[in-house]
C-alpha cells in the first residue's frame, strides 16, 4: 500500500523536514511494527532563491514511487506564487537598494525602488543594463567576495553611480543566489553618505584641536608643546643617520617698548611679519618654533 503526505510550511517555521504520514489500508500484522519507507523531500524556493515550503513524499519503496498529484502540484505552485509576492513587497518597501545581477551576462535582471530613487532612474533604465554602470567597482567586488578577505555574504565600502553621474559613498553587501538554473548576485547597497560626511567633520575637528594645541595661533608657527615632542625623534634620527641637530634661539630685542609705544597690534604685526620671513630663510627640513 502506498503511503503519501504533503506538508507545506514557511522556511522559518520548519528547522528540517516534517510530515504527518497518513496510513492508508489495514494495519500491520504487529501495531507497534516498524516500517521502512522510501522518502523524497523538495524544497520549494521563491524568485530571490529563498526556501519558502518543503515538500515530503512517501511510499513503501523505490519500485512504489508517490506521484504529485495535480492537487497537489496545484498547493505547491499556488504556495511558491504567494511567497514571491511576499518576498517582492518586503524587497520593495527596503530602504537599503537592492539589485539582482545575472553573473554570466553581468546584467541587472531586478531592483527596487530604493534603488531607483538613489540613483535618479526609472526602473525600465535599470533593467538589463551592465552591472559596471551602477556600481563601478564591480569587478574588484566580485574579487573580494570569491576571495578569503571577503567571502560568503560580507558588506564592503564601494561607491554607486547616479543618472547624473555623480558617485554616491555605499555599503555593499554580496550574497550569491540560484533561481531557474541561473545564477544571481544580489547587491544590496546602503548610502552612507551621511555617515561618511560626519567621519570627515569629526576627522576635520580632530585635526583642527590637534593643530590648535601644537601651533601658536598668532603666527601659525609650531609651539613650545610641538617642539618638545618632536625635538627627541629628531635627535634619534639625526643619530641614527651618523650626523648633528642645530638649534638655534633667536630674541627680539626691545619687543615690549613696541608695545607699549605702538600698541599690541602693532607688535602682533612684527611677530607675523618676523614668522613669515624665517619661514622664507629656512631649508625644507628646517622647523621655525615660537617659545613664547
Amino acid at each position: 500500500r502506498r503511503l503519501s503526505c504533503l506538508r507545506l510550511a514557511s522556511a522559518g517555521e520548519l528547522a528540517q523536514p516534517e510530515a504527518t504520514v497518513v496510513r492508508m489500508g489495514p494495519p500491520p500484522v504487529e501495531p507497534d511494527a516498524l516500517q521502512r519507507l522510501f522518502c523524497t523531500c523538495a524544497p520549494v524556493r521563491d524568485y530571490t532563491g529563498h526556501e519558502v515550503a518543503r515538500v515530503g513524499l512517501f511510499g513503501h519503496g523505490a519500485d512504489d514511487r508517490p506521484i504529485l498529484t495535480e492537487h497537489h502540484r496545484g498547493a505547491w505552485d499556488l504556495a511558491r506564487q504567494e511567497a514571491q509576492e511576499r518576498y517582492r513587497r518586503v524587497v520593495a518597501s527596503l530602504e537599503e537598494c537592492v539589485a539582482l545581477v545575472d553573473v554570466k551576462s553581468g546584467r541587472i535582471v531586478e531592483c527596487n525602488a530604493a534603488l531607483q530613487r538613489t540613483l535618479g532612474h526609472a526602473e525600465a533604465e535599470l533593467r538589463n543594463r551592465r552591472v559596471e554602470e551602477v556600481f563601478p567597482d564591480y569587478q574588484q567586488l566580485l574579487e573580494r567576495w570569491r576571495g578569503a578577505e571577503f567571502g560568503g555574504s560580507s558588506s564592503v565600502e564601494s561607491p554607486l553611480r547616479a543618472a547624473n553621474g555623480n558617485l554616491i559613498d555605499s555599503e555593499v553587501t554580496l550574497a550569491q543566489l540560484h533561481h531557474s538554473g541561473r545564477r544571481l548576485l544580489c547587491l544590496v547597497a546602503r548610502d552612507i553618505t551621511l555617515r561618511k560626511r560626519a567621519e570627515s567633520e569629526r576627522e576635520d575637528h580632530r585635526r583642527s584641536l590637534e593643530h590648535l594645541a601644537t601651533h601658536d595661533p598668532l603666527t601659525g608657527l609650531p609651539n613650545r608643546l610641538y617642539l618638545r615632542d618632536r625635538l627627541p625623534e629628531l635627535l634619534r634620527q639625526a643619530s641614527a643617520a651618523g650626523g648633528s641637530l642645530a638649534l638655534l634661539f633667536l630674541d627680539l630685542d626691545q619687543f615690549k617698548a613696541i608695545n607699549d609705544t605702538r600698541g599690541h597690534a602693532a607688535g602682533d604685526e612684527l611677530l607675523r611679519e618676523t614668522a613669515r620671513r624665517l619661514r622664507a630663510s629656512i631649508a625644507g627640513g628646517d622647523i621655525v618654533v615660537r617659545m613664547g
